[in-house]
């Protein structure tokens, strides 16, 4: 009997800590008060009838670096139309976080964060996290780690609607160098039918074949999924 009432407190904890820790994937999104970098105030609630991109970042993270030059088009094309882009920094020395935001020039609002935020949109561990928010304060995504610029612009589009359709940027040119190479194919030469009848004596000095370089050549670099918050 004692090991079915462990069980069914077990059960029962779990029952309540899952909830918690979803509470954030979807369903409104929490409110909030932070200051700003110039010591303001700044309000969720404030962005009612935007379509809101909210983004936990900080400056040590590099796939959230490779992700602001995306979001600075984004803020770009479709703040007019009604996006807003809010970057919460998780970073612990202020003083870096306004260093960067000044050298690369991003033109959207970074809030410094607290524990009670992280913990409302579901206990954020690790960078970048990422929800997309429609006009009524709803969740419609979360994105944990980098995400291109492209899936949110098509959910973005699809929230602001037929306005944004006809907005957008073109698909990118891929450069030469970079561009796959079809080998060349050239025909066969028709095969000798005339029968040897010359024993072959000479012993086969030819080396194996080299090994082919492309298979040794490492993959190219590509940013980290996502970096644990504080590291």
């Amino acid at each position: 009997m004692k090991i079915w009432r462990k069980a069914a407190l077990m059960l029962f904890v779990i029952a309540m800590v899952i909830p918690l820790s979803l509470s954030a994937q979807s369903g409104p999104a929490p409110d909030f008060t932070l200051k700003g970098l110039d010591g303001k105030d700044f309000s969720l609630s404030s962005l009612k009838g935007k379509v809101i991109l909210l983004d936990f970042w900080a400056v040590y993270c590099p796939p959230c670096r490779d992700e602001i030059p995306g979001f600075i088009e984004l803020t770009n094309t479709y703040k007019k139309k009604g996006l807003e882009i809010i970057g919460i920094s998780v970073d612990r020395q202020t003083s870096k976080v306004k260093s960067f935001v000044e050298a690369n020039k991003i033109n959207y609002p970074i809030l410094l964060h607290t524990k009670e935020v992280l913990e409302a949109y579901g206990g954020v561990q690790a960078i970048p996290t990422t929800f997309l928010i429609d006009q009524n304060f709803q969740i419609v995504e979360k994105h944990v780690g980098f995400t291109g610029k492209s899936v949110y612009e098509k959910k973005i589009k699809e929230l602001l609607g037929a306005e944004a359709a006809s907005t957008g940027t073109d698909a990118p040119v891929v450069p030469a160098d970079s561009a796959a190479t079809i080998p060349a194919t050239t025909p066969d030469a028709a095969p000798d039918t005339t029968p040897d009848t010359t024993p072959d004596t000479t012993p086969d000095t030819t080396p194996d074949a080299a090994p082919d370089a492309t298979s040794e050549t490492p993959p190219p670099t590509t940013p980290a999924s996502a970096t644990p918050i504080g590291q």
